[in-house]
């Protein structure tokens, strides 16, 4: 990431913005505002382009594991990619292993990472499905995303309250993964 080229943008915006207003804290905003904006990008809401998703899913060799593992709950915030406005909710994952586990706190970073860049909902289910089964080469896996987003609450539209529910399935299908919808 670049910040000297993310605050200039951000100081353009804001001047664009406050174009022929007479709005009295404005030059404060503009001087003080694209570094601030610049470092939220860089430290935490587009963070997760500097890691490497994968790297959080080491996985472990199991036996005879036949029994459907459900991770509930994963609570995650990002940017729409349409209009940078954020959504957040919850993600679930279910999957079957096969010969190979990995560790539950590996599957939350991997939402961390993947939901802390630009996408779009149903982008971040497909991928977090995707980067299950390359890691781990399951019998089955379910991702199910569950979101509110801003873009439907504070503008057009302005509905709050919704839910948008993705679902993403890979390999066989399961009994004791059937549920997630």
């Amino acid at each position: 990431m670049n910040r000297d080229v993310m605050e200039a943008g951000i100081r353009q915006f804001l001047e664009g913005l406050f174009d022929g207003l007479d709005e009295p804290a404005a030059k404060e905003w503009i001087e003080q505002t694209p570094g601030r904006v610049a470092r939220a990008f860089e430290e935490d809401l587009a963070a997760g382009y500097g890691e490497d998703p994968s790297s959080f899913l080491e996985p472990i060799p199991v036996e005879d594991a036949s029994g459907a593992v459900i991770l509930e709950g994963i609570r995650f915030t990002s940017l729409c990619a349409h209009h940078l406005l954020p959504f957040r909710g919850e993600v679930t994952v279910g999957f079957v292993p096969d010969r190979s586990h990995v560790g539950l706190g590996g599957i939350a970073r991997l939402v961390d990472s993947l939901s802390r860049r630009l996408c779009l909902q149903e982008s971040l289910t497909a991928e977090i499905a995707d980067h299950l089964q390359r890691a781990l080469h399951p019998k089955a896996v379910v991702v199910v995303v569950e979101a509110e987003h801003l873009c439907l609450a504070a503008r057009g539209a302005r509905k709050i309250g919704h839910r948008f529910r993705t679902i993403e399935r890979r390999g066989t299908s399961h009994p004791e993964l059937d549920h997630l919808r």
